[in-house]
């Protein structure tokens, strides 16, 4: 692991444990998920290594697909993936801060926006690319978006506004408060005069998860619509794994909701699980906004005392005010589900992506993990129907740890970190990011659906 990667274990939902396990364990599809629907027609490739790896994220815009993992480390394609531009974290971050988090987004004018959260401090660097990621150059002023106790921030996420190119946003957790913000800036990301607390239901409540953030990318819609997913529970004291347990103590989706370009806020309970002892954080709630303006949200879930975890949707077709019961997305057969991401690029379509194993328990020592794409054509049907996908074969042995920094606690793997990237091109066909430790190191994978379903 490379320098910078080690310095992530000492902030928020960022420590990687666990070693690599590498090839001598024997491959094949025992504990995997049954190949599925194949007609979608995966071609996977590695993308060319580096020192950094985990947390992909993928977003395609104008023909140009861009990929992005801690360093912050990019890779660009002008031809759908069919090669790749690799970009090292010195020439994005030339600082050389240590690098926690890291993020991108294309804006609108076709320009790259990428954002190294420095553990040094001041926190969120932002970079700008003009010329398709050849070259990156400062955003704004060095600390453009600082936590609240200056380098006090924790996975930041950056969401574009496909409406307006000049306008992004960006989220992120502070861990004293604690809180989740939301900050806008009209100007590309070079000036944030606007940075907004979200998840204070009162000035002594907060619904947020304390020693890590839980929020999904922003979902930006139209007229000044703004909505960030989170996993939580309250009292907030019962927010924390304790040293002995895997996940976190998480119960209830929440949804802070913005109707005004994100300068007012107000919290929803799109998901209460506590009467079924549930738990949602796995780590991450994701969600969507189709072209019709129905919203969906996909979470890990796991009832308790059971070790087995599902993917589940809920969806809601009033801007967020309501929502619909869950329904178990993945596999039935499949024994554990985490780390979900989702796009829904045309009205009732909805894509997901996760790793998933048959083994009914999310941190057994013998989990074989596979990435899974399922796709919904009837999301909001009363029985949407689910059409899976494996993609690949073994991406990750063993056990995947899903409670943050306590990880190192109960000697959870960790090496997935906490979640992998989904995107589709202008054909609607997925594009799909994870990290891979299972055979020759840790690299960053990249699969595109190659046939209309």
């Amino acid at each position: 692991m490379s320098a910078r990667r080690l310095a992530i274990a000492s902030l928020g939902f960022l420590a990687a444990a666990g070693a690599a396990v590498g090839s001598a364990h024997a491959s094949g599809d025992g504990q995997l998920p049954a190949r599925g629907d194949q007609s979608f027609g995966w071609r996977v490739q590695t993308l060319p290594h580096t020192g950094d790896y985990g947390e992909p994220s993928i977003f395609t815009s104008r023909g140009l697909t861009v990929v992005d993992t801690f360093g912050p480390t990019v890779w660009t394609s002008a031809n759908h993936g069919k090669s790749w531009t690799l970009v090292k974290p010195e020439k994005v971050d030339s600082t050389g801060c240590p690098s926690g988090d890291a993020d991108h987004t294309i804006l609108g004018d076709g320009s790259i926006l990428a954002d190294n959260l420095c553990l040094a401090g001041p926190s969120n660097l932002l970079y700008r690319s003009t010329d398709k990621g050849r070259t990156f150059h400062p955003a704004g002023a060095a600390d453009a978006v600082p936590g609240e106790a200056g380098i006090d921030s924790d996975r930041q996420w950056l969401a574009a506004d496909p409406y307006n190119p000049k306008v992004v946003y960006m989220s992120y957790h502070d861990l004293a408060g604690p809180n989740i913000w939301v900050a806008r800036s009209t100007d590309g990301g070079t000036t944030w005069p606007q940075r907004v607390p979200v998840t204070a239901f009162t000035p002594t409540a907060f619904a947020d998860a304390q020693g890590g953030n839980t929020s999904a990318r922003p979902i930006v819609g139209r007229e000044g619509d703004v909505f960030v997913t989170y996993a939580y529970s309250d009292p907030v004291t019962s927010n924390t794994a304790s040293p002995k347990e895997p996940d976190f103590v998480l119960r209830k989706i929440g949804i802070a909701i913005s109707h005004d370009d994100g300068l007012t806020w107000t919290n929803v309970v799109a998901y209460d699980g506590t009467a079924q002892k549930a738990r949602v954080g796995h780590p991450f709630t994701t969600a969507a906004m189709d072209p019709a303006g129905y919203l969906y949200v996909a979470f890990s879930q796991r009832l308790e005392p059971s070790k087995r975890t599902g993917i589940y949707m809920i969806r809601s077709a009033n801007l967020g005010k309501t929502w619909t019961k869950p329904i178990l997305v993945s596999a039935p057969a499949n024994g554990s589900n985490v780390m979900p991401s989702i796009v829904a690029p045309r009205p009732g379509v909805v894509d997901f992506a996760y790793y998933a194993t048959r083994v009914p328990d999310f941190d057994s020592k013998a989990g074989e993990w596979a990435i899974e794409f399922t796709q919904t054509k009837n999301a909001f049907s009363g029985s949407p129907k689910f059409v899976h996908s494996r993609i690949g074969g073994v991406a990750h042995y063993k056990d995947i740890c899903l409670a943050g920094t306590l990880c190192l606690a109960t000697g959870g793997n960790r090496n997935l970190a906490d979640f992998l990237g989904l995107t589709v091109d202008a054909q609607g066909l997925a594009q799909v990011v994870w990290t891979d430790d299972a055979d020759d190191g840790d690299t960053t994978m990249y699969a595109e659906q190659t046939k209309q379903r």
